[in-house]
Order: structure tokens, then sequence, then C-alpha cells
């Protein structure tokens, strides 16, 4: 896949959508080689338990869920 996305014609197409900043393409190609030649972000979530147990989160999840489901929340 390297090799196909680094063929002179595909490059030559992302340099052309990139050239011109009207083109439709030109938003996700940007993204795409921006998110492909410097890598995603990362993202980092900070979630606490409050103390629980990690089976008493998932036990209390899987409550939650099932009264979602049944339309049973207040």
């Amino acid at each position: 896949m390297r090799a196909l996305a680094s063929h002179e014609d595909v490059l030559a197409a992302v340099r052309a959508v990139l050239a011109d900043h009207t083109h439709a393409h030109f938003i996700a190609t940007f993204r795409y080689v921006a998110d492909h030649g410097y890598g995603k972000p990362v993202g980092h979530a900070d979630i606490t338990s409050n103390g629980e147990s990690i089976s008493d989160v998932l036990k209390a999840a899987r409550v939650r869920a099932s009264q979602l489901r049944e339309g049973s929340v207040p």
C-alpha cells in the first residue's frame, strides 16, 4: 500500500487537489495527508470511578443501559 500511495500518479493527484483550495475534496485530502504524514493527535480521557471497583462500575453501567432500553429511566 505504501508503494501504491507513493506512486507518482497518486502524488500528482494529491498535489493537484491541495493546490486548489476550492476543490471539492481539498479538506478531506488535507486531513488525510496531515493525519498520515504527521500522525493523528492523541486524545486523552480522564475517567474516574469515585473509588468504586471496575466491577461495580460495569454492573451499574449495565443496569443503566437496560433502563435506557426499556425506557424506564426517570
